[in-house]
């Protein structure tokens, strides 16, 4: 179904954007990257931990990320994070990812978070706080202050 999907989205110049857990990105990758269309990651590609970087599925985005044609989100670095804030673990691949392509990661919020149950954040911490333009550049510039070219902006 992905498949045909973005056989008839592709003329439109429209992208795919998937939300699979690492391990389904790792299987799936050749039918992922035959896409006819450029694709957006959701939620760093949901790579397990304490694997992180290490983990085939990190492998298997970044080598989308290396062919040009793919967007990663980085968001949610709480939902696989085995440390808890400020998320250490999931940072780790956040920063891979910007130092690979910063020009095409993207950045959002969940917030409030609707599909935290037990592990709901009761405050908003500096990396998932959508209020506040000073808030959200301090979030993101932490993944990105590697970059000597790369800027982040709020708006």
């Amino acid at each position: 179904m992905l498949t045909r999907l973005a056989k008839r989205i592709s003329p439109l110049g429209w992208r795919v954007q998937i939300l699979m857990t690492g391990d389904q990105i790792a299987t799936h990758e050749a039918v992922v990257r035959a896409l006819p269309t450029k694709l957006v990651i959701d939620h760093l590609g949901r790579i397990p931990q304490p694997d992180g970087v290490r983990h085939p599925a990190f492998a298997a985005v970044r080598r989308m990320l290396d062919e040009g044609q793919t967007w990663v989100k980085v968001t949610e670095p709480y939902e696989d994070s085995k440390l808890g804030p400020p998320y250490a673990d999931s940072s780790e691949v956040a920063r891979a990812y910007v130092q690979a392509a910063p020009q095409r990661i993207l950045w959002g919020t969940d917030w409030p978070h609707p599909t935290q149950h037990d592990t709901k954040p009761t405050r908003c911490s500096s990396i998932c706080r959508p209020i506040g333009r000073r808030t959200r550049k301090r979030a993101v510039v932490s993944w990105l202050k590697t970059q000597p070219n790369c800027s982040a902006t709020s708006h």
